[in-house]
């Protein structure tokens, strides 16, 4: 139970994103040492070739009922001058998996199924609304959706397609299908600041199959790339 029931591997992130199945873990010399308070820590570890690490978050092997959550992941740069303490993983549950794909009306497999990129806009810590999801600059109103919700929490998609909201909602949050290889995700609107002081950032993103993606975008300077103040 608690922080024993799940399984954090490390990964080169682009070998995770071209097949989790087949992907080899990064296996810390110590082991991953997990604390009671789901903190976990790999130390020591080979850096990955390409420049990020991912990290996988599922079910520990024989947890019963089985697959209760599906395989989350993240990815941060393996060149920090500092260890990545406080880098912040993620589950997601099979459960919450189906409440999203039904309030969005899907149909066929369930996002966390096709594989969905869960992008999240922040501006010091708290979520930003209004932000529309660009993919290589331009907007994807096929492939992304959001969230109804009046608060922070993450259950009513915005239901057809283009869905019926174009933007993010109280919880600052879009879902993005149909990136099969990873390519830049950015997005527009809802910047903090006087007009083009602050910008979205650019990164990779892909949706994998049988995989949530997390990513955190935090508003940063449009010049200099440092946090939005």
């Amino acid at each position: 139970s608690g922080p024993c029931s799940l399984r954090v591997r490390f990964f080169d992130a682009l070998d995770f994103a071209g097949n989790p199945q087949t992907a080899q873990p990064i296996i810390p010399p110590e082991g991953v040492y997990q604390d009671g308070c789901n903190r976990y820590k790999g130390h020591n570890m080979t850096r990955p070739m390409f420049g990020f690490v991912g990290i996988g978050v599922d079910d520990a092997p024989g947890i019963t009922p089985t697959t209760p959550h599906r395989v989350t992941g993240v990815a941060t740069a393996n060149n920090l001058a500092t260890p990545a303490r406080g880098f912040r993983a993620y589950i997601t549950k099979v459960s919450t998996d189906q409440l999203w794909s039904t309030s969005a009306a899907l149909g066929g497999m369930s996002f966390g199924q096709r594989g969905v990129l869960a992008i999240v806009f922040h501006y010091k810590g708290a979520p930003r609304s209004g932000v529309t999801i660009r993919r290589s600059g331009s907007p994807i109103p096929n492939d992304d959706f959001y969230f109804t919700d009046t608060g922070i929490t993450r259950t009513t998609v915005s239901g057809g397609i283009p869905g019926t909201q174009s933007s993010t909602g109280a919880n600052g949050t879009g879902l993005v299908i149909n990136a099969d290889t990873p390519i830049a995700h950015d997005g527009i609107g809802g910047e903090p600041g006087t007009p083009g002081q602050c910008v979205w950032p650019s990164n990779l993103g892909a949706s994998i199959p049988n995989v949530v993606f997390v990513q955190i975008k935090e508003a940063e300077l449009a010049t200099g790339g440092a946090a939005c103040p």
